[in-house]
């Protein structure tokens, strides 16, 4: 590894004429941190490219944080506009000093770290976070956002718990931790939309919402994935109840209310979002929801007054069959009121015949009692 070190150092050459008193631009720190590379390289090379700090030995960082950056991963980050010393604001000219400050992330997310101080959790923000490839919220699924959770509170201890282990499948992947866990925070569903198949063509960006009302209805999103498979593509919809508005108050959910999810008007299941693979997202119709195969909430699984209404009240036959789709799992609902009501008919029907022929059958009985004599 000891040939590495030369190339690294020369490069740094270069850049120190343009980066004596200015702050340091990514490109010059990516020159040595932007390869893997200076991952192969021993303590002593490491040590030659910057000011070794007196009395001290190298502290190698952990898997936590590396001194590689890949670079495509971190332009594809809500970071990737930062500049390294907005966060690493020690450097001033290079070679910059072995040992540096620790980032201090309430500079900028100052609301977060306040509550985070109440919340009692002795965690640093990168122990659950990579700063260097931080993601939008909404494209995060929620077994990666379980992960840092998990890390402290193992699964195995959890699943103990009586609503862990009667939901098991569920908080692992359709349910994210803070969702109960988190009195303030505000919930809703997040519908992936994962692209498999050959697929002919780039995803091209999301034009689902056809009329321009600024939201998905069911019709759209038929539209959407039916367009999706003509390009050879297999769209599969994987639903997830997830915090919209990231808190961190984090603390035990006994003030959780059950029915904010599971109740048919449920505010959670009011705000829906579709998240593509190019990193979109758009409002859902909530309706949709009863449609998606993996996703059944319990509580709104009934058929209302409103969705028969709406059978009955279309007259286009296009429209008609959009309307009988979008029902979804609720037709389960329909044939156990169908089955009910079939019972129910039986029972009065029975029960009529007999009224209606108590006569005819008290003169036959007493006619075959005659014939017996």
């Amino acid at each position: 590894m000891k040939k590495l070190a030369p190339f690294l150092a020369f490069g740094w050459i270069l850049a120190l004429p343009l980066s004596l008193g200015f702050p340091q631009q990514k490109s010059e720190c990516l020159q040595c941190h932007g390869t893997s590379d200076i991952l192969k390289m021993s303590e002593e090379e490491r040590l030659s490219l910057v000011i070794p700090s007196e009395g001290k030995k190298e502290e190698r960082p952990t898997k936590k944080v590396s001194l590689y950056v890949d670079e495509g991963r971190f332009g594809r980050s809500v970071h990737s506009s930062l500049e390294c010393t907005d966060c690493h604001a020690d450097i001033s000219e290079l070679p910059h000093p072995q040992r540096l400050q620790k980032v201090d992330c309430s500079t900028c997310h100052t609301e977060v770290s306040e509550a985070y101080q109440v919340s009692g959790h002795p965690a640093e923000c990168y122990d659950c976070h990579n700063p260097h490839y931080a993601q939008s919220f909404t494209l995060i699924r929620v077994s990666e956002k379980n992960e840092p959770c998990l890390k402290c509170h193992m699964w195995k201890d959890i699943k103990e718990i009586e609503v862990h282990k009667r939901h098991k499948g569920a908080f692992k992947e359709k349910l994210g931790c803070t969702t109960c866990h988190s009195s303030q925070a505000k919930n809703g569903i997040v519908v992936h939309l994962v692209l498999k198949g050959k697929g002919q063509g780039e995803m091209e960006p999301v034009k689902g919402d056809e009329d321009g009302n600024g939201i998905i209805d069911f019709g759209e999103l038929r539209s959407l994935l039916a367009k999706l498979k003509r390009k050879d593509y297999a769209p599969v919809l994987k639903s997830e109840l997830v915090v919209l508005e990231p808190t961190h108050l984090i603390a035990r959910p006994e003030g959780t209310n059950c029915q904010d999810c599971h109740s048919r008007k449920a505010k959670a299941l009011q705000t829906v979002f579709l998240s593509t693979p190019s990193g979109e997202t758009m409002p859902l119709e909530p309706k949709v929801l009863s449609s998606v195969s993996d996703f059944y909430p319990f509580g709104t699984d009934h058929l209302s007054f409103e969705d028969l209404s709406a059978l009955f009240r279309e007259k286009e036959t296009n429209r008609f069959e959009l309307l009988v789709r979008q029902i979804g799992w609720k037709w389960i609902d329909l044939l156990g009121y169908l089955f009910l009501i079939g019972a129910l008919l039986f029972v009065g029907l029975h029960g009529l015949l007999r009224l209606f022929t108590i006569r005819w059958r008290r003169h036959f009985t007493e006619s075959h009692r005659e014939d017996t004599l």
